[in-house]
């Protein structure tokens, strides 16, 4: 949510030149694919995308947390989240700033730690 209200629907602070990036951004449009288009679309949209995107991974952090010692197949999944927050860490370094690589690498630890951890779980199937 901070990256919707700090970052999509925040005013700008940098001065008269971000303000004349921003009006730039919005007063050029060009056809992409059919559609008309600005490259503040663009910003907006992947700004509101973000925002939704680390919202479903919350819920599904919290459901996997719910289901890890007991579903023995979670481990590749987990596996799998950790590798992609590394990689978004490693992203978020290069094109953004630290505060979201931190993040990630914090998302990611804890996706591993959870893998591992969820195969040393002894499962107990009823069936005998």
């Amino acid at each position: 949510m901070l990256h919707t209200f700090g970052g999509v629907f925040a005013s700008p602070k940098h001065g008269p030149e971000e303000v004349g990036v921003l009006e730039a951004m919005r007063s050029h449009s060009f056809n992409v694919m059919g559609a008309t288009r600005t490259y503040w679309d663009f910003l907006f949209g992947y700004g509101l995308f973000v925002t939704i995107f680390l919202l479903f991974y919350a819920l599904i952090f919290w459901q996997l947390g719910t289901i890890a010692s007991t579903v023995p197949r979670i481990r590749p999944i987990l596996a799998f989240l950790c590798m992609n927050f590394f990689a978004m860490a490693i992203i978020s370094w290069k094109y953004f700033f630290l505060g979201p690589a931190l993040t990630e690498v914090l998302i990611a630890l804890c996706a591993g730690w959870a893998a591992v951890n969820s195969s040393t779980v002894r499962y107990e199937t009823g069936i005998e």
